[in-house]
């Protein structure tokens, strides 16, 4: 019975954790929106270890990868690119399918606008692949568009049928 009751608070914990990291991230967003990048940026930061105590590698993922997409526009590109390295690898892991898709996407607009133009092409097509592997047609057209016709940030949990294994990290 012990053992139960110490499961059951660890539980509760953690969902009271994956709650307060998605405020985070909500705020972050928001303060996207407004322009406000620097305090955005703090925002999808204090997510980060939340999520990771909570055990949400798809929330960390997106966190991670929303940090990249404020770095980059704050011209931070080396901090960037390793951002979204890190959630590209964690997304590898997790086989969250989305977020391949998006953070493929993400690194070759960053390595096009940095005139790494074969590099961005790679990008690009492993975007396009996971895109049209996810069996979402919403992914395909974000992988084909323009930055400028869309939000480059995480805001959507991931549906059961666009990964293809869960998280065990």
């Amino acid at each position: 019975m012990r053992a139960f009751q110490s499961l059951a608070s660890r539980a509760e914990a953690c969902k009271a954790t994956q709650l307060e990291a998605d405020a985070f991230n909500n705020a972050g967003l928001i303060y996207w929106r407004w322009g406000q990048y620097a305090q955005a940026l703090r925002a999808f930061k204090r997510a980060v270890p939340l999520r990771r105590q909570a055990a949400d590698y798809f929330g960390l993922c997106a966190s991670l990868m929303n940090i990249g997409v404020i770095q980059e526009q704050l011209g931070e590109v080396a901090p960037a690119r390793r951002s979204y390295r890190s959630a590209l690898r964690l997304a590898e892991k997790t086989g969250y399918v989305q977020a391949l898709a998006a953070v493929e996407n993400n690194l070759s607009n960053i390595e096009r606008r940095t005139g790494l133009l074969s590099a961005a092409l790679e990008h690009a097509v492993r975007a396009i692949e996971f895109s049209r592997n996810a069996g979402d047609p919403n992914l395909e057209s974000i992988a084909e568009e323009t930055p400028a016709r869309r939000s480059p940030l995480m805001e959507i949990r991931p549906h059961p049928k666009w990964t293809t294994a869960r998280a065990r990290l």
